[in-house]
């Protein structure tokens, strides 16, 4: 296997890893967190989940990686699913919000970083 697919593969990992952790705490897995869901949710969802996006998609797009323009893809359809894996017990108007928001919370990031690391890799190569 090259090099590029396997930062590709470490990348996705990566990701996968953390916002599968993520679903998990989310769901009380490891733990209750009573009192504490809006914040639980607003660490996971709004901070945590983007900054990954958008540091692994720079780090794909400036290595130039095997299937770097698929990783916003990928990681926006895990976000369409994530509210229904951890909000089934609400009604479908909560949940289509849910899904609307997190696809956007997650996939403008990731393809602003493969974005940025194709422009960055493509200044390296001029030089």
């Amino acid at each position: 296997m090259s090099a590029n697919k396997k930062l590709s593969v470490i990348g996705y990992g990566i990701t996968a890893f953390i916002f599968l952790m993520l679903t998990l705490w989310l769901m009380g897995v490891f733990g209750s967190y009573t009192g504490d869901e809006i914040g639980v949710w607003f660490l996971s969802m709004y901070i945590t989940m983007p900054i990954t996006s958008l540091v692994i998609g720079i780090i794909l797009g400036v290595k130039g990686t095997f299937l770097k323009w698929l990783y916003p893809f990928v990681f926006g359809i895990y976000a369409v699913l994530l509210p229904d894996l951890v909000s089934f017990r609400f009604n479908s108007s909560f949940n289509f919000y849910f899904k609307v928001s997190t696809l956007f919370i997650v996939f403008i990031p990731a393809l602003l970083g493969v974005f940025a690391g194709a422009l960055i890799n493509k200044f390296r190569a001029r030089k």
